[in-house]
């Protein structure tokens, strides 16, 4: 978790030198005619450990010590007022880098001011409040975190549990019997290991840290709208011998 956060504090803050709190424009004419409507989109920072590419994953739950980007949709015309409810911050923007160090609850207020539309929608004033809240949490609070049973492509009938979990003795997290029988790290592993965690997707990478003994395994698991499945997309073996995998299972 370690590895991905310094990453992200980096690209949070050179995002931020974009962010302008200016909100001296107003709203221009609506061209499209329609309500003002005030909708959240939150969305956490993540890297994808196994490509080395940065994303923002959309979810309401956000693990511990990564930011998040707030999202307001609708017309870029429009003026965008947010409120973090929590410190009474004050935020100006279509689109919002955001860090909170607090595990928990953090609530939001949107503010959107556009051109009234009256003329089609007597009740409307141009102006709409939205609100939503983020819940801060630690890696075992993620819905992806689980026991699995299922198979590995290779051999579909062979049948086997996989465990996912953060072992905070350690401060690591923990891939159990993937790979069939490999543990990820190994017990008495003393190389880190580099990972990244969201709500329901797990991205890691032994491969670039070898040890003996050690297939080294490089994919991502993501657990899949039903909640229950997750797919696990990996390879590993020798430097010189990598296969690919595919482990699918049902939480149990």
């Amino acid at each position: 978790m370690k590895n991905s956060f310094y990453f992200i504090c980096f690209l949070f803050g050179i995002t931020l030198i974009g962010c302008s709190d200016d909100n001296s424009v107003s709203p221009q004419p609506n061209p499209t005619n329609e309500i003002i409507k005030a909708e959240i989109v939150v969305k956490q920072a993540f890297l994808y450990m196994d490509n080395d590419s940065f994303t923002w994953l959309p979810n309401d739950t956000i693990l511990f010590e990564h930011n998040v980007f707030l999202t307001a949709t609708g017309s870029p015309t429009n003026r965008y007022e947010w409120l973090i409810m929590n410190n009474n911050q004050t935020l100006y923007g279509k689109e919002r880098n955001f860090h909170h160090d607090s595990m928990g609850e953090l609530k939001i207020r949107l503010i959107v001011r556009g051109d009234s539309t009256k003329q089609n929608y007597p009740g409307d004033d141009g102006i709409d409040t939205a609100y939503k809240t983020i819940y801060y949490c630690d890696a075992s609070k993620m819905a992806v975190m689980g026991e699995y049973f299922g198979s590995d492509s290779t051999n579909p009938s062979e049948k086997y549990n996989v465990k996912l979990y953060y072992d905070y003795s350690k401060d690591c997290l923990v891939l159990e019997n993937i790979d069939k029988g490999l543990t990820f790290p190994e017990p008495n592993a003393s190389t880190p290991n580099l990972y990244d965690i969201s709500y329901k997707v797990i991205s890691f990478n032994a491969h670039k840290f070898a040890t003996s003994g050690n297939n080294n395994p490089k994919g991502r698991a993501e657990l899949q709208p039903d909640g229950k499945t997750i797919i696990i997309n990996y390879e590993s073996g020798s430097a010189n011998n990598r296969t690919k995998h595919k482990f699918v299972g049902t939480k149990i």
